[in-house]
């Protein structure tokens, strides 16, 4: 299930450009670039993690099930888009 505006990743990550590209925009639309990148935001940490909760949602929502499975487990969404990123 992709957002509107974020192509889902493909499992053998061939649209990774198109993908990262996409989610960075969207990520910076909603002020989430500083979570992306692992950077805690000056705003307490609830908030911190209400908003790392919210990018990790649009992960979820943009990857397939499989590459899923393999990033779950990880704290926040920087670990799972790092490890996109180095997977791709």
């Amino acid at each position: 299930m992709a957002n509107s505006t974020i192509p889902e990743l493909e499992l053998d990550g061939r649209n990774w450009k198109d993908y990262w590209t996409s989610l960075l925009k969207a990520a910076a639309m909603k002020g989430w670039l500083g979570i992306l990148s692992g950077q805690e935001l000056s705003d307490e940490t609830l908030q911190w993690e209400g908003k790392d909760a919210q990018v990790k949602m649009l992960l979820y929502q943009t990857v397939p099930v499989p590459l899923i499975l393999k990033f779950r487990r990880l704290k926040t969404s920087h670990e799972m888009f790092n490890y996109l990123a180095t997977t791709f």
